[in-house]
């Protein structure tokens, strides 16, 4: 089964190990396999059920792949139909190989530092039978039931995924991953002018020109108010350059843009937010498309509003570290992994 997250694809060298371990299989099913296993990670097996299940989770990012690609359809004997060098049937069972053996690592993480007791998918199986017997006994007995009646295999991979997942970093950020004070500190002086920095307060004018009587001179005008501006007009000398023309409405308001106001922001706060973070004092906008007007910002100030507090964002800091250290450990493992391939049970498979 696939996490909500999708990771990046292994590296070369894992590749490579895969398949190494594919020929290595040779013809004949491996001594240290059971009968339905298609391969093992570790010495953790993957059932050809598991391995299913996790193909047909694949299957429609696949499909997209050819589909943009060749401008393959769908149709009967699509997985097995050459396009190019590629067969979507290989890409299919290679992509499934891949992420399989990632999960499967993960598991095993999640495993060692107790986590998950039980990481094969006869016991994925019958926890999911008990959590929807538990929910179908719930409604019966008048309890409350979060979600659905019955979860979907795939859902509940994703939420005991996600939890096991949660609790690995947690164990390792109490341990190999612990930072010391000293070291949270220093983390937060080498970022704190980017990941930390308090958004700038950014106050504006705001130009609006609408048409008149439905005609479109709008947009022309907009794009001389902003050729005004950039030459050194002044927002009070706007109104005096169209006075004598009553085929558009110019209105001009103040605007201030800063953490407070983009909780609270308007749909026209959140169009020229964007923009107006670009600007320096003094500065115009390009002319924006709003609802029912053309909009050019002329920024009249710009305040720097420092960084968080370290105590602000030390969880951050925290967070931020762990996953990356999960992420390159989970990276370290996959690419050591011994990975035994059933050959003869990986060429049966079909895409149907």
């Amino acid at each position: 089964m696939k996490p909500p997250v999708k990771w990046a694809l292994m590296g070369i060298a894992a590749v490579a190990l895969i398949f190494a371990g594919l020929l290595m299989a040779g013809n004949s099913r491996g001594s240290q396999h059971k009968e339905n296993d298609v391969l093992t990670v570790d010495s953790e097996p993957v059932s050809m059920e598991e391995f299913q299940a996790k193909m047909e989770e694949e299957k429609p990012e696949v499909f997209v792949y050819f589909h943009e690609k060749y401008g393959a359809n769908q149709e009967r004997g699509f997985w097995t139909t050459p396009f190019g060098r590629e067969v979507p049937l290989d890409k299919l069972k290679e992509q499934t190989l891949q992420d399989l053996v990632r999960t499967k690592i993960e598991q095993i993480v999640g495993k060692e530092q107790g986590a998950i007791k039980d990481i094969s998918y006869s016991a994925f199986l019958r926890n999911l039978a008990k959590e929807n017997q538990r929910r179908q006994d719930a409604i019966k007995n008048n309890e409350a039931v979060y979600g659905t009646a019955s979860v979907t295999a795939l859902n509940y991979f994703r939420t005991t995924y996600d939890e096991m997942v949660t609790e690995v970093k947690e164990k390792l950020a109490k341990n190999e991953f612990r930072l010391s004070d000293e070291q949270i500190k220093q983390m937060y002086e080498a970022d704190k002018e980017t990941l930390y920095k308090v958004q700038d307060t950014i106050t504006v004018k705001v130009i609006a020109v609408s048409a008149v009587d439905g005609n479109d001179d709008a947009k022309a005008a907009a794009e001389k108010i902003k050729s005004l501006l950039d030459k050194g007009t002044t927002i009070d000398e706007i109104p005096k350059a169209f006075s004598g023309n009553a085929s558009v409405k110019i209105d001009i308001q103040d605007q201030v843009f800063n953490v407070e106001n983009s909780e609270y922001g308007d749909d026209r706060y959140v169009l020229l937010s964007p923009e107006a973070s670009k600007l320096e004092e003094g500065q115009a906008s390009q002319v924006i498309e709003g609802d029912g007007a053309y909009l050019i910002m002329s920024c009249t100030e710009r305040a720097e509003n420092g960084s968080m507090p370290l105590e602000q964002v030390e969880g951050l800091i925290v967070a931020r570290y762990v996953n990356q250290k999960y992420n390159d450990l989970i990276d370290e493992r996959v690419q050591q992994a011994e990975v035994s391939i059933d050959k003869l049970m990986y060429d049966e498979i079909t895409g149907e």
